[in-house]
This record gives C-alpha cells, structure tokens and sequence, in this order.
C-alpha cells in the first residue's frame, strides 16, 4: 500500500511540474530555448 501511494504522489508531483513548464514556456519562452 505504501508503495502506492508514493507512486501517486509522484505522478501528481511530475504531472505538477509539466504544468509549471508550460507556464514558463508560455511567459519566458527564452528560458527553456538555453
């Protein structure tokens, strides 16, 4: 049971994290580009 529940909390961390990348990509595209 343990194991799956840190194996959804790193889904939602990694999921969490690519939202945050759109965002960054969205408002500082010169960023990511280096």
């Amino acid at each position: 049971m343990i194991i799956v529940t840190v194996m959804k909390a790193i889904r939602d961390i990694y999921l969490e994290t690519i939202e945050l990348r759109r965002e960054l990509a969205k408002r500082y595209p010169r960023v990511l580009m280096d």
